[in-house]
């Protein structure tokens, strides 16, 4: 059966690969959200609909309790074919980095098949989508029901092979309100509240005996690698199976650096939006020039679809005053307190990482795998000589769901750290 599935799943992906090549050309091409006024018309923008809104008495709220519910009609697709599944929208309590009250969000889907797999019921599985955006209308529960930028359409495709797997999945809207990109502890806490949230939905067939993975990619890799390293101390009360994460950035100060003159310039400019948008002392908008001030208030409240292909092959130079105006103490400080390797990944530990990567520094990579291995962490890497960063999200899934299966089965084939 294994090997059934692995074949088809293979040519599946392979499937995938034109929707990924069509992504990639869109990052220094024409891209579009494809939200247009009839959308905004049908589906308000999160700022502007109440299900998203705090209640007053949010601070009395446990983490991942449940504040709204509602059924919607989000769909995934996998090369345009739309897969059977039942889908709801969760809000719930949760903390930002400042561990202060937030309302987040949640898409839960259930393929509607009934689930054959080896785990003793249907799995859940917490996928931090890469949304990379630096506004509340790019957020996945948003675009999950609106229509999807180029990026989050790749992502859709990802989302179908795990619901054609049989899971169940949490799909947390794990920015937050304010579209905090890449601020680690809160995306980690808001994808774990997300779990306790869809584990106490018993309208969607889960409970807190459902098992549960996590798996994110690029954006959602750092998310999802957050969520490892914060579960144990933010919530020991959950058990999950196995976490998968690839191409996601360790080290943002040198993420910084590889990026900067490169087709994905663009992310730059969403992560210090994105930090901005958290970290009141993040000093940015004092050090740029007026092409600067121009084209980050552009990208601002935007989607990473709509802003990057304007800005690849850009450099920081380009637009501030000062060649090393994200240098600065206070700075530095941030983008370290937002880097992986700070906290010892208690569940095992699935990393994949391209060897050309060239978004993403892969001595980065591979020093946060030796970091885990040195804490006595299980965790499988695979570094992919014959990839870069765009497709090595499409090459790697059918290993990337089998690590899961198996988990989910209570399997583990490989010794401590490999």
């Amino acid at each position: 059966m294994r090997k059934r599935s692995g074949r088809r799943l293979a040519a599946l992906t392979a499937g995938l690969l034109a929707v990924t090549a069509a992504a990639a050309a869109g990052l220094v091409g024409t891209a579009s959200s494809g939200a247009g006024a009839d959308t905004a018309a049908t589906y308000p923008l999160p700022k502007d609909d109440p299900f998203y809104q705090s209640p007053a008495n949010l601070a009395s709220y446990s983490n991942g309790a449940i504040i709204r519910s509602r059924v919607v009609n989000a769909s995934v697709a996998f090369v345009g074919i739309t897969q059977s599944a039942k889908s709801w929208q969760l809000a719930y309590r949760s903390n930002n980095a400042h561990n202060q009250p937030i309302t987040a969000v949640t898409t839960i889907l259930v393929p509607t098949a009934k689930y054959t797999g080896g785990a003793p019921s249907r799995p859940l599985v917490s996928y931090q989508a890469a949304e990379d955006s630096t506004g509340s209308q790019c957020a996945p529960s948003y675009t999950l029901e609106t229509g999807s930028n180029i990026l989050t359409g790749q992502e859709q495709s990802l989302m179908a092979l795990a619901l054609m797997k049989g899971f169940a999945l949490s799909i947390p809207d794990y920015e937050g309100p304010d579209s905090g990109f890449l601020v680690g502890p809160q995306e980690a806490h808001i994808a774990l509240d997300g779990i306790r949230a869809a584990q106490s939905f018993s309208t969607a067939g889960l409970s807190s005996k459902t098992p549960v993975g996590a798996w994110g990619y690029s954006g959602g890799g750092h998310a999802t690698a957050w969520t490892a390293e914060l579960q144990h101390s933010y919530a020991p009360d959950l058990k999950i199976a196995g976490i998968a994460f690839g191409g996601a950035p360790p080290n943002l100060a040198n993420t910084v650096k590889s990026l900067d003159g490169g087709l994905f310039f663009g992310f730059i400019a969403g992560a210090m939006l994105g930090l901005s948008h958290e970290y009141p002392e993040w000093n940015m908008w004092g050090q740029l020039n007026p092409a600067g001030v121009a084209a980050f208030k552009a990208a601002d409240n935007s989607c990473i679809a709509d802003f990057a292909p304007g800005l690849a092959l850009k450099k920081i130079s380009d637009f501030t005053t000062n060649p090393n105006a994200f240098s600065e103490p206070q700075n530095q400080a941030i983008l370290a307190a937002d880097s992986l390797g700070q906290n010892k990944p208690v569940s095992v530990i699935y990393d994949y990482y391209s060897q050309l990567d060239e978004a993403i520094p892969t001595a980065d990579s591979e020093a946060l795998v030796k970091k885990y291995c040195s804490q006595g962490v299980k965790v499988v890497a695979q570094p992919v000589l014959l990839s870069e960063h765009v497709t090595l999200a499409v090459t790697k899934t059918p290993d990337v769901l089998n690590f899961l299966d198996d988990r989910f089965s209570g399997k583990w084939l490989w010794g401590a750290c490999n």
